[in-house]
């Protein structure tokens, strides 16, 4: 699950910078399963932000002005901007391994503190905490967003980590777009 984005000259997701141990995939928001080779481009994990774009080749397939939010079947019109959150929003994240969790948000100057959290950076308090919104291993990169379905959908940011599955306190946690490499942008509506 990725944030379709775009930068000047190309078409692409963000995604949780820390997974560039492999090249990720862009799947197919047609539920065909179909998925299309991305390429590394611009990144920021450090204190601030773990983000990553990666491009994807869109002479052979569309790159789409969607997400997979609420639903695993039914795309979600990317926002046309990002916003922040605030103190008690209830926001939502799609992880490929636990699918749709969410939770209300407790501190939108979270600094994390697990080892190598910010990639050997000293972690800012820029970092939203959401607590009871539970994740899983595979889950990083995956949107955080809310959706009310009937046409609303705001863009927050991307996941980058929490407590794991058995855990007390539950929360998770995610890089502000404010953060996203600044080559890039959220890709709507064209």
């Amino acid at each position: 699950a990725q944030i379709g984005t775009t930068s000047i000259s190309s078409r692409g997701f963000w995604t949780a910078a820390h997974c560039l141990t492999s090249i990720p995939w862009f799947a197919n928001p047609g539920g065909s399963g179909t998925s299309y080779a991305s390429s590394y481009s611009h990144r920021n994990w450090n204190g601030y932000a773990d983000i990553a774009y990666f491009t994807i080749n869109t002479s052979s397939h569309s790159a789409y002005t969607t997400f997979y939010g609420d639903s695993l079947t039914t795309p979600r019109q990317n926002p046309s901007s990002y916003t922040f959150a605030v103190a008690t929003d209830y926001l939502c994240h799609r992880g490929e391994t636990s699918g749709q969790r969410c939770g209300t948000v407790s501190s939108t100057s979270y600094a994390p503190t697990w080892s190598n959290a910010c990639n050997g950076a000293i972690c800012q308090p820029v970092f939203v905490r959401v607590n009871g919104a539970g994740q899983d291993s595979g889950d990083s990169g995956g949107p955080w967003y809310y959706t009310n379905g009937a046409g609303t959908n705001r863009a927050y940011g991307i996941h980058k980590g929490g407590t794991y599955p058995g855990t007390t306190p539950t929360f998770s946690v995610y890089s502000k777009l404010l953060y996203r490499p600044l080559e890039t942008r959220l890709r709507y509506n064209y």
